[in-house]
């Protein structure tokens, strides 16, 4: 429920409709629980505005909603209490003074209930009572003697309620406290003595079990349900040979916690009744009424007598016990030993699996002649960690999690979370944090963010009040400290942040480093938080005397007592804090001390044979022993298994994968999980596997709720496949619909796999009318093979949306598929036979909780065409691949008048192989236009060449990738496709362009006016780096454009191109976008000197930056000379007699970064596109802020804000310069990081577009520099002059 103001009572009625009274709104609203969408909410009573009319309300309080869906409300303010029936918007006054037929005068009546006779009860808060009404008005029951503390008396009293035995418990506001008083019980003696029901039954060794107490255990009993047609008061008594004891509860009875909605309970009430019960039934409630002994195991006949005031059911709810199973165990001096707890540290135990097939209450018993001690967990016990998982104990519930340790090491946390608390269970060690959660992740990114605009915050503010000007008054002095202390508080904050995280993740950090953090640092982030709150508070205490005092007040005093408390003041809050120091310690606690027999190793599996006589060191079998996702390490592994020929597999469940270590091999091999070689599942946090005698694999997969295993065609879910919860996966075996069909030669055909071909099939669409599981079983005289698909059956793709197929279930079921299927959904039955080409009669039978709906969806195929080929000597032949070069090869165009599926197979006495192909069929390039083979799916666009010479494209797109595509080799520039010839005029475009830009800029900053400081030599080394970058993207156009057209091309040629020309491209365009943040530095310099600006030795620092800064740039591209290659692949090697036949050739310019050079290229690639980018829009927030500043000191006529935006109008260019280089940056840096095997050719002009903004700052340097500014262009117009001069005759 929405609301925008609070609720000052809620009620739920019988229909699950929540109403809440909205004190301040004069309004009662409802809302139905049921709606799975949150819905508006429907007004109950009230208008919205304050009144008291019959439809209005004035601050309402207390509701309550009878049976009758009836709404009573204690209309506060109007002193009344109003009736509004379902539906009606007006209300009838049913209590106060102005009702039909006043009793009582009620005063601000603040809660109210009614009770199964509809009478009823008002807390009359301003007369401090509660009264109740009878047949003959209203009555006070509580509080009639005036407001007071005594025990009869209230103070402003706000709401109530009555327990099952009809006390009363009142909220006695003013005097703090609930106030029970006492329903005294009345009998009469006609009333509970007629006799309603007499109940008859026995206990015998087959009744079920249940434990009353730890100290009495085993008891027979019998539950009986209890229901009354007249809510009133109603007697129980029991009596017979076994001493029977009686308890009621209400709702149910739960006999794992036999105290769960105990009413009452009672035993031996003398003479030949051993229990008596008297207790207040309602009508509309269900009681469980609970008959045992009072010594445990008792045997025999008893009977229940009921009497009241109407009629009673007692209707038996417990039935006989089933024992499911009896298990024998024995423990023995060779039986696995644990550390329960520091009192019984070494535990010989044996460990059950238990699983049930219905959800429901158990019990578990033992009966032994040893004091044994009984543990459930859920999922998986851990020797290591035995309060882990744990459900329930024989000794109690688990330990509370306010408490770290056991028994003999404990420590019970007190109030207050730190950073550990809320960090550790989220934190997994041994972890880098790349795999840590993303919770934590976004914390590092959330910390690093607030420190750096912390760091913002103090330098702004500290350089605001260094300055004397700002500490005229103490004011400035307190904020020039606070900017200290703020900038103190977010480095430790920083700190330790990083401290939690890299300790919890490093499980091996030293004891002593732990210990010194964990005493200092929380005391020392407090004490700067602590300071800087107390320094804010004594700003706000001078502004306050200064505003007292007015012209009185005394600047230097101000100003002295502000030194002294800023000297005075840290001392004092560490001296609230040294406590902290004091008791803050270092709490460590051993799983399980001195338990030699077992070992944890981080990131490891060791072995020792159990032959060894002597107890020699473990062998490494698996993981180098620190956690990391390399073929040879593991991270938290968990289950483990051995194979018959000492293979090991492990469950790796920090990487989310099996790992195969062979024998002897130290490096695994990912058998399953995301990152195998054939990954056809994806597992989070495998905890269990098993190897099967057939090498079938069996994972548990821990945080996916469900159990997996492989088969011929991958793995599939067998356990939990439909989520995590707690319902049972039986199958009911109701037949719900029997489906009788035939196969013939005229069925549809379909491919199973390319070793069993030509398949009759029928497709069966199935519905169901309710969510649950059903069984399908397929019999007939054609050995049927049953496969059920979600939503649709794709008879090209038998694989694609399969859930499950089965074959052969025994007996004259020849298929049974077990499925869960849910209401809203379609799926696909296909029946087919085992063998190619089966005919004959099936049936399908369904089973299960409700209807099935069982319809033909397929129909008798037509052959449409039936084409004789023959493949002879003379036959073309093409280059398949690697290991088949030679192939004889047959086309056939093909045309359809009708969209849909087909069907294309042959029949032939060679092993023939088929492609289908989009467009055309080009046998130079056999993976080009492929859209289907007989092999399967074609290959993936990131991979080049084929088995025997293949690269795998990394990330980052070349002009290479771009164009690839759209070229034609052997085909003229003006035969290319549209896109390609705009391309080319857009780059002799944008050369001129940047050809003039270059130009006039070198005209401009070649004159010694425009090279008096440093900025000129920058802007003048940019125009000639920007005449280069723009000259070497029109040479890398060309040269891509050429090679590719023109396929005759030498390798040394194409190699040479691919080595050289992209870095020297990158080198210039970064060099150039240094250059401009140099200029932006500058300024900055300049603003911050003022009048001792020192411009001789600003022009020797700008000589020194041009000279060094290429040096630097291209140290940072090296890496890309060295791992720059051309990558060439011959489509048909050997095919033609001519040594090399470039026709046939694959060229391609490729980068092979290992992972670490692949992340240096990534960083290099963000430092030299960002950096520039950060340092000029922080120049330009010194310019103008640093400026404003020295004018405010100059002229103190006007205020800071108003030099502010002065300085933001004189200099908005050097804000929104930035911000457009960066803009026109962002493209190429996203293609940078793209995938080398995106799809281009889809949205050409989009990557293409991008390529090419990317270079357009190249292009802007004079627009962005020499334009805005008066001064160059003064000088441009006196260069451009002279030169006009000199060149007229």
């Amino acid at each position: 429920m929405n609301v925008n103001s609070s609720c000052w009572d809620l009620f739920v009625d019988i229909n699950d409709t929540l109403y809440c009274s909205i004190y301040f709104r004069h309004q009662v609203v409802k809302r139905s629980l049921n709606d799975a969408v949150m819905t508006s909410n429907r007004i109950a009573a009230g208008t919205g505005s304050e009144g008291s009319a019959s439809n209005q309300l004035f601050l309402p309080y207390g509701i309550f909603v009878d049976v009758n869906l009836d709404l009573y409300v204690a209309d506060w303010r109007n002193h009344r209490v109003q009736l509004f029936q379902p539906g009606e918007s007006n209300g009838i006054t049913v209590a106060g003074s102005t009702s039909l037929n006043p009793t009582i005068t009620l005063f601000c009546p603040s809660g109210i209930l009614l009770d199964a006779e509809k009478y009823l009860f008002i807390v009359d808060h301003g007369n401090h009572r509660v009264v109740g009404s009878s047949l003959n008005g209203f009555r006070c029951l509580v509080g009639c003697y005036g407001k007071g503390s005594q025990s009869s008396q209230l103070n402003f009293p706000t709401s109530f309620s009555f327990d099952h035995s009809g006390n009363i418990f009142v909220i006695d506001l003013s005097n703090r406290r609930i106030q029970k008083f006492n329903y005294l019980k009345r009998y009469c003696a006609n009333t509970s003595s007629i006799i309603q029901k007499i109940f008859s039954s026995s206990l015998t060794n087959s009744n079920q079990i249940y434990y009353r107490d730890c100290d009495k255990q085993n008891f027979y009993y019998e539950s009986i349900q209890v229901k009354v047609f007249e809510s009133g008061y109603y007697t129980f008594r029991g009596s017979g040979n076994i001493d029977p004891y009686g308890s009621i509860y209400k709702v149910k009875f739960n006999p794992l916690d036999p105290l769960d909605n105990l009413l009452d309970k009672e035993y031996d009430s003398g003479s030949d009744v051993q229990f008596r019960l008297n207790i207040h039934l309602d009508v509309d409630m269900t009681y469980v009424l609970v008959v045992t002994t009072y010594e445990s195991k008792g045997t025999g006949e008893f009977s229940v007598v009921a009497l009241g005031e109407n009629k009673v059911i007692l209707e038996r709810l417990s039935t006989p016990v089933n024992i499911q199973l009896k298990y024998p165990l024995k423990l023995t001096e060779d039986s696995p030993t644990y550390y329960r707890d520091c009192q019984v540290p070494h535990c010989h135990y044996e460990t059950l699996q238990i699983h049930v097939n219905t959800s429901g209450l158990y019990v578990l018993w033992s009966e032994s002649n040893i004091n044994a001690y009984g543990y459930i967990y859920k999922n998986d016990f851990n020797p290591l960690k035995p309060s882990e998982n744990l459900l329930l104990s024989h000794g109690g519930p688990k330990l509370s999690s306010c408490v770290i340790g056991d028994q003999c090491n404990v420590y019970i946390k007190g109030i207050g979370l730190t950073l550990d608390d809320i960090l550790r269970d989220d934190l997994q060690p041994n972890t880098v944090l790349n795999n840590q959660s993303f919770s934590i992740k976004l914390s590092a990114g959330l910390t690093i963010i607030m420190f750096i605009a912390g760091l913002i915050n103090s330098v702004l503010s500290f350089i605001t009040f260094q300055s004397k000007d700002s500490q005229q008054v103490g004011c400035g002095m307190y904020l020039l400290a606070s900017s200290i202390t703020s900038l103190l508080a977010i480095s430790m904050f920083i700190i330790k942040f990083w401290f939690v995280v890299l300790t919890h993740i490093n499980v091996s950090t030293s004891l002593s480093a732990l210990r010194g953090g964990c005493a200092s640092l929380e005391p020392i982030l407090k004490l700067f938080l602590y300071l800087d709150g107390w320094l804010n508070a004594c700003v706000a205490v001078e502004r306050a005397v200064h505003i007292f005092k007015g012209v009185k007040f005394d600047k230097k005093k101000s100003k002295f007592i502000a030194r002294r408390t800023i000297l005075i003041l840290p001392f004092c809050i560490f001296g609230t804090l040294i406590h902290e120091f004091v008791f803050r310690r270092l709490f460590e606690y051993e799983t399980a001390p001195d338990t030699t027999d077992m070992m944890y190793i981080a990131g490891q599996v060791v072995k020792r044979s159990l032959n060894d006589a002597v107890v020699s060191t473990n062998r490494v079998a698996a993981g180098t022993g620190t956690g990391g996702s390399d073929s040879d390490q593991l991270r938290s592994p968990h289950g483990i298994f051995v194979d018959v020929n000492l293979d090991l597999y492990v469950a790796d469940c920090g990487n989310d994968r099996i790992q195969l270590f062979q024998s002897g091999e130290s490096n695994g091999i990912t058998v399953a999980g995301s990152t195998s070689l054939n990954p056809t599942i994806i597992l989070d946090c495998p905890n269990g596997i098993v190897l099967d005698a057939e090498k079938y694999l069996f994972i548990v997969d821990q945080k996916n709720h469900r159990v997996v295993g492989s088969s011929w065609n991958g793995f599939r879910c067998l356990v939990g496949c439909y989520g995590k919860g707690s319902q049972s996966t039986n199958i009911s075996s109701t037949l719900q619909k029997t489906f009788l069909s035939s196969l013939t030669n005229n069925s549809q055909i379909y491919y199973r796999d390319c070793d069993k071909q030509n398949f009759y099939y029928e497709s069966i669409q199935v519905k169901v009318l309710e969510s649950g599981y059903y069984t399908f079983r397929g019999s007939g005289n054609i050995d049927p093979y049953g496969s059920i698909y979600k939503i649709k059956f794709n008879p090209l793709d038998p694989l694609d949306n399969l859930l499950d197929k089965e074959y052969d279930s025994g007996f004259d079921v020849q298929f049974r598929l077990n499925i869960h299927l849910d209401v809203d959904m379609t799926y696909v039955l296909v029946v087919t036979t085992y063998e190619s080409k089966g005919t004959g009669e099936f049936s399908v039978v369904a089973l299960g909780k409700n209807k099935v709906i069982l319809e033909r969806l397929s129909t008798p195929v037509n052959i449409q065409l039936i084409y004789p080929l023959k493949l002879t000597e003379d036959s073309p032949t093409y280059y398949r691949d690697c290991q088949v070069p030679h192939c004889h090869y047959e086309t056939l165009q093909i045309h359809v008048n009708t969209t849909g599926l087909y069907v294309l197979w042959s029949e032939s006495n060679i092993s023939a192989y088929g492609y289908i192909y989009k467009n055309d069929f080009n046998p130079l390039k056999p993976a080009e236009n492929l859209l289907l083979s007989h092999g399967g799916p074609k290959q993936s666009s990131c991979v080049i060449g084929d088995q025997c010479n293949f690269h795998i494209k990394g990330i980052g797109l070349t002009l290479d990738d771009i164009l690839r595509d759209e070229l034609q080799p052997n085909t003229v520039l003006n035969n290319q496709s549209f896109s390609i010839k705009l391309s080319a005029g857009l780059t002799i475009i944008m050369f001129v362009a940047g050809l003039i830009n270059s130009i006039l800029s070198f005209i401009t900053f070649q004159s010694k006016d425009a090279q008096q400081v440093g900025c000129g030599m920058y802007l003048l080394a940019s125009s000639i780096t920007s005449l280069l970058a723009i000259s070497m993207f029109i040479i890398k156009f060309w040269f891509v454009v050429l090679t590719q057209i023109n396929v005759s091309t030498s390798l040394s040629v194409l190699r040479g191109g691919c080595a050289s020309i992209e870095p020297i491209l990158k080198l210039f365009l970064y060099l150039d976008g240094w250059l401009n943040a140099c200029v932006a530095v500058e300024r900055a310099v300049l603003i911050l000197k003022g009048v001792n600006f020192d411009k001789k030795k600003s022009k020797s620092i700008a000589r020194r930056t041009v000279l060094i800064l290429p040096f630097c740039v291209f140290r940072t591209l090296i890496h890309e000379l060295a791992f720059r290659r051309l990558f060439v692949y011959e489509a048909a090697p050997g095919m033609s007699k001519i040594n090399e036949n470039p026709n046939n050739r694959y060229v391609s310019c490729i980068t092979h970064y290992s992972p670490s050079i692949q992340h240096y290229n990534t960083a290099v690639l963000f430092i030299h596109l960002v950096g520039p980018f950060i340092v000029n829009l922080f120049s330009a927030l010194f310019i103008i802020f640093g400026g404003a500043r020295q004018r405010a000191m100059a002229r103190t006529n006007q205020s800071f804000r108003e030099h502010v935006q002065e300085q933001f109008r004189e200099h908005k260019q050097l804000i929104i310069s930035p911000i457009v280089l960066l803009v026109l940056s962002i493209p190429r840096l996203i293609i940078s990081l793209l995938p080398g095997c995106a799809k281009t050719s889809e949205k050409l002009w989009l990557y293409l577009g991008a390529y090419f903004i990317s270079f357009s700052p190249s292009m802007l340097i004079f627009l962005i520099f020499v334009f805005p500014s008066k001064l160059y262009m003064k000088a441009f117009k006196q260069s451009f002059n002279r030169i006009r001069r000199r060149t007229t005759p």
